[in-house]
């Protein structure tokens, strides 16, 4: 049984995705590109490089002004510091598990900066024994390069952490990296298979008895 939990960050711990999803609307907006929520549900757990190649792709390059990757980076990076709230349940499950001696990682697709912002921005920053961002990695999600380098830096095998994901490409990353993954999240899995081993609405139905001798 596993006896470490690996976290996505947004979406996950923090309440970012509606941030995300109406920062690059609006940003978009204003050089008549369209950002639907099916865009944004497609760019889920994805690095902001890939987010913004396969959107340069579509519009053929055109009309997607070199700057506009820098300007919503600048503007979620102010976000991040101001605090975006965690997710329901992401405090008090943190706190069980530090309680309880758990080793605690962060995988997350976002840039270095938004993480150390948004973790610290929150509150939660000191839960973490061991985070990595996209940028650190040489292949984003659903690569399992992530999730392979934050075991390593748990000093743990895969096999030995339960992930945390609320995206296709974040599932198919941990399970490829050999962990157990939970999925958080309501919506119907699209990801295809291998799934998720476990679903959650949320992280007040994180069971504790999922990791290794941790049933307190």
């Amino acid at each position: 049984m596993p006896t470490a939990v690996v976290f996505d960050m947004d979406g996950v711990l923090l309440d970012s995705e509606p941030v995300h999803y109406a920062a690059l609307r609006d940003l978009l907006a204003g050089e008549g590109i369209p950002w639907t929520p099916e865009d944004h549900e497609r760019s889920l757990g994805k690095t902001i490089e890939d987010t913004w190649a396969e959107l340069r792709a579509r519009h053929g390059g055109g009309g997607v002004p070199d700057d506009l990757a820098e300007r919503y980076g600048a503007g979620m990076l102010a976000r991040y510091r101001s605090g975006i709230a965690p997710v329901p349940g992401a405090l008090e499950l943190l706190r069980r598990l530090a309680s309880l001696r758990v080793p605690i990682a962060v995988a997350s697709s976002s840039p270095r900066s938004w993480v150390d912002a948004g973790l610290h921005g929150a509150g939660i920053a000191r839960f973490a024994r061991h985070s990595v961002s996209g940028d650190e990695v040489a292949a984003g999600k659903p690569d399992p390069a992530i999730y392979l380098e934050a075991a390593r830096g748990l000093g743990m095998e895969p096999a030995e952490c339960i992930a945390v994901e609320d995206a296709p490409a974040g599932v198919a990353s941990a399970r490829a990296a050999g962990m157990e993954v939970v999925l958080l999240g309501a919506g119907e899995y699209s990801g295809g298979a291998p799934g998720p081993d476990r679903r959650i609405a949320d992280l007040r139905g994180f069971d504790l008895a999922w990791l290794d001798g941790r049933t307190a």
